[in-house]
């Protein structure tokens, strides 16, 4: 499957090409939620590394009013999390966060969990023009970049 993901940047925007394997998941298979503080063990088993600093700020994130947190849920169980901001007066979206459980990489989680989350975000604010990624390509495993294009 070809994906464009847009990735802003000041002045124009980069539109990065991907080419991902097939994924598993339609938005039918998994649940929505919004993220609560009895989700925060669930979401906690998301993230193993000491170093990740989610789980010091969730419960700040909810608090934040033009923030959107999403829990990607299959069977009950949270097995991916996304965070979006939405900043520069209501007309960018930043997207912060979207971690998926190692045992489900590659499944389309990431891309459901971002879709979303932008669809949320939408709701909250309608003049919503443009997207900001503050995270590592590598969550797109099983993809390759084909190319990049700069749009103005």
């Amino acid at each position: 499957m070809l994906t464009g993901v847009p990735f802003a940047l000041s002045g124009g925007l980069i539109l990065i090409f991907l080419l991902c394997r097939s994924v598993k998941y339609s938005k039918s298979d998994l649940d929505f939620d919004l993220a609560t503080e009895k989700d925060f063990r669930q979401v906690e088993s998301l993230f193993s590394d000491e170093t990740d600093y989610i789980p010091s700020i969730y419960h700040s994130w909810l608090r934040e009013r033009n923030r959107v947190v999403v829990l990607a849920k299959r069977q009950g169980q949270v097995i991916g999390l996304g965070s979006a901001l939405i900043v520069d007066d209501g007309h960018t979206a930043v997207i912060e966060l979207l971690k998926v459980a190692a045992s489900e990489w590659g499944n389309g989680v990431a891309s459901l969990l971002h879709q979303r989350s932008i669809k949320l975000i939408r709701a909250m604010s309608s003049e919503v023009q443009k997207q900001s990624f503050i995270t590592a390509l590598k969550f797109y495993k099983g993809c390759c970049v084909l190319g990049k294009q700069l749009i103005l």
